[in-house]
């Protein structure tokens, strides 16, 4: 007999009802939400969890919101992800993956750099990432660091962006290409 799931439950010791959903991605991985649901009160949990399958098919796909109930609106708002947000988790799954620092401190560099050199914001929407100027990063840099320098970082930010596409943050990333210095202009610079 397959195990029952519960569609409201309270933990002990906590007074708040909260819903959970899990479903299976394209991959077969197991994947789901959990969320307190905020009131003690049966009837304003099931309104909330309403709200919460309403939006099952975008939380799926990897969006977030901020519910009605704590945003004190009678609407829920899709919350909007920046670079800043998307960067830090690329940079905690790294450490969870057992990463040596020193390659997220490279990490940490190259993102330091693609803010300092002005192609992207870290308030910057995360579906706006996909018309950043990576050629503009490599003339900002260009007699400031080495050509190496300066492909290493970039070698990071693709990474970067690669990660976010994985996690299907953006699918506007697909079609994005990321170029190095070519030997000629490593040439150039160099002399």
């Amino acid at each position: 007999m397959a195990k029952k799931t519960r569609k409201l439950f309270k933990k002990k010791g906590s007074q708040n009802w909260i819903c959970q959903f899990q479903w299976r991605d394209k991959s077969g991985k197991m994947s789901g939400y959990t969320k307190s649901l905020g009131t003690p009160d049966k009837e304003i949990a099931w309104q909330r969890y309403d709200e919460i399958l309403a939006k099952l098919d975008d939380l799926k796909e990897g969006r977030d919101f901020t519910w009605s109930w704590l945003r004190g609106s009678r609407n829920s708002k899709i919350k909007i992800r920046t670079v800043a947000e998307a960067f830090e988790h690329y940079v905690g799954s790294g450490e969870s993956r057992g990463l040596k620092a020193d390659t997220i401190q490279g990490s940490k560099d190259a993102y330091r750099r693609m803010m300092e050199s002005k192609c992207a914001s870290p308030t910057l929407p995360i579906k706006s990432l996909s018309v950043i100027d990576l050629e503009k990063f490599k003339i900002y840099w260009s007699g400031k660091h080495a050509p190496n320098t300066i492909n290493q970082s970039l070698n990071k930010i693709k990474a970067f962006l690669n990660y976010c596409v994985a996690l299907a943050l953006n699918a506007a990333w697909w079609g994005m290409r990321i170029s190095s210095f070519t030997l000629g202009e490593v040439q150039t610079l160099v002399t």
